[in-house]
Parts: C-alpha cells; structure tokens; sequence
C-alpha cells in the first residue's frame, strides 16, 4: 500500500484532489500565494521542455546511424497522419455530441482570480516546434557525418536531462497539477459547471484512448504484440497533460513510465552484468513476454549475478518473487 500510494500515479491523483478541495475553502491571501506557485512552477517546467526534446530525440536519431534519414521519414509521415486522422476524429465528434449538450457560455458568480505576489518569466531557449527541428537536424547531421564528438556528448546531455527529470520536474508535477485545480475549484469553474465539466472530460478522455487503442492496435498488429502493455501504463501521462495544459510536458511522466525499476544490492562483482542482463532478456522475449517485463527480467538476474558470490542466478520462484517486488506499485 506504502508503494501504491508513493506511486506517480497516485500522486498526480491527490495533487488533483488535494487542489480541488484547498480552492474550494482558501481565501484571496492563500490563492495569491498558491498562483505565484503555480505560475513560478509552469515557467520552470515549460522551460524544461526544450530540454528534455533535445535531450532524448537527438541522441535517438544518432543511434539509428545510417538508417537515421529513412526511419525519421517514416515516422514523421505517421506522426502526420496520426495529427490529422485525429484532428477530423475530433471534428466529426464535436459536431455529433457537442450541440446535445447543454454548455452555457457564461457563468454567473464566477470568483476571479487574485493577483500575483510577483511574476517571475522563465523564458525556455526555444520553443517546442524549434526543439524538435533542431534535434531533428543536429541528430541526422551528427549521424552522416560519424561525428562522434557530438554523438558523445549528446549522450551526456541525455543522461543530464534525465537527472533533471528524475530529480525536479517528477517531483514538482503534482504540486503543480494541484494549485491548476486549486485555481479552478477557487473561481467555480468546476463546481458551477460541474456536471457539464465531468462530462466534457470524459468525452476527451474516451475520444483520447479511441485514437490510441486504434493507433497501438495497428502497431501491435504489424509488430505481433498485445498493445494493452504500453496503454495500460498510459493514464499517468494524461493525468500529466490535463493539469498542465501540455502535451509536451508528458515527456517526463513517460520517461518515469517506461522506467524499469531494479532490486538494491550490495555490488560484489560486476564482471559479467551485461551478459547476465542479456540472459535474462532474451529469456523473457522467448517466452512471449512483452518488452517491458523482459526489461524487468533482464534487472533481476542482472541484480542477483553482481550481489553473489559465488555467482548466482535466480530459479524460477526467486525470479517470480522479485517480479512481484519490481511491480507492486509502478506506473
């Protein structure tokens, strides 16, 4: 239960609570102090963002190495397709169920929002659309050119943004997501408009995993593999992109996802980790599991290979007791 509740999801769920339920009773003293918050944290995590997509997509592109120009014409070509697809997926829906709701345009009695204690701008180093281009290009660039240099050290700037990932921008989402909600339950816009609120973010919510059942369906078709192991870890992000207004910022929340995590031990001998890592992996994939329980197999033999000695590897009721540990309570 300990790790449930230390878990990224639940976290991202109580900071949604806990802000509904602090706006719905916190005076305009209170609110100043947690919208300086808010707007301090936003700044900083959108100026995050750049980072991470330079920090993971251009180091990406330079490992597929010659193949970089045709895998990254492929994928743009089904990313636009994806946009677009969607984008009519959207339209037609809103035209079907939109007018047989009842949506005032205005609402009476609606607080407004005091001001800010100060406002201080983090401004990113580029926008989004800008990071992406850039990665595109010094990752496609560094891979015809073999520039190893900068090959190096975009994989050192990746292993940076992790770091700020890991330790600042996981940590601050929740408070972040609960002072959006907080301002929202403080000026009424979700207990005035309630009902039509609830029933608006279902309507996004089911249209959303529509699109990506279908998108994750045609994938697990061409690749022969169950798409319900990348969706049902899938919810946390999306908690991530409702609080903060942006997609963008799911980055980080699906790095802290795909994570998978390791068992502690005492380091006695390393020789032989990669190998044993392997094992475990290709055991996994042989035996039809999916590739994220086989990043968890690979973990736990690793693990136990390094913390013996003599060197020993897991039988098959160790290894399914360690499985238990390394899920109970992840995204």
């Amino acid at each position: 239960m300990k790790n449930i509740l230390g878990s990224l999801p639940a976290r991202l769920l109580l900071g949604v609570i806990a802000g509904i339920l602090v706006g719905l009773y916190a005076n305009e003293a209170l609110m100043q102090v947690i919208l300086t918050i808010k707007n301090l944290l936003g700044s900083l995590i959108i100026f995050c963002v750049p980072l991470i997509i330079i920090g993971f997509i251009a180091p990406s592109i330079t490992r597929l190495g010659q193949h970089a120009s045709t895998m990254l014409r492929v994928a743009i070509t089904l990313a636009y397709v994806s946009s677009v697809g969607a984008a009519f997926f959207a339209m037609f829906s809103g035209y079907g169920i939109i007018p047989h709701l009842n949506i005032v345009s205005s609402v009476d009695g609606l607080k407004e929002l005091p001001k800010l204690l100060f406002d201080l701008k983090i401004d990113p180093i580029m926008s989004v659309m800008s990071a992406l281009v850039f990665s595109v290009l010094i990752g496609v660039a560094a891979a015809w050119t073999k520039a190893a240099v900068i090959t190096k050290f975009l994989e050192e700037f990746q292993k940076i943004v992790l770091a700020i990932v890991t330790n600042i921008v996981i940590p601050l989402l929740p408070i972040f997501i609960a002072c959006t909600f907080c301002a929202l339950s403080y000026e009424g816009t979700i207990t005035k408009q309630l009902p039509v609120f609830l029933i608006v973010v279902l309507i996004v919510m089911v249209g959303h995993y529509i699109w990506l059942a279908l998108l994750y369906g045609l994938a697990g078709i061409y690749a022969g593999a169950n798409p319900m192991e990348v969706l049902k870890h899938y919810w946390p992000a999306y908690i991530t992109a409702v609080g903060t207004m942006s997609s963008a910022a799911t980055l980080a929340v699906a790095l802290e996802c795909h994570h998978a995590p390791t068992r502690p031990v005492t380091v006695i001998d390393t020789i032989g980790a990669g190998d044993s890592f392997n094992a475990g992996f290709l055991a996994a994939l042989l035996s039809g599991k999916p590739a994220a329980a086989a990043l968890r197999w690979g973990n736990i033999v690793a693990a136990q290979a390094i913390g013996t000695s003599p060197r020993r590897y897991p039988d098959w009721h160790t290894l399914q007791h360690h499985l238990e540990e390394a899920t109970d309570g992840q995204c």
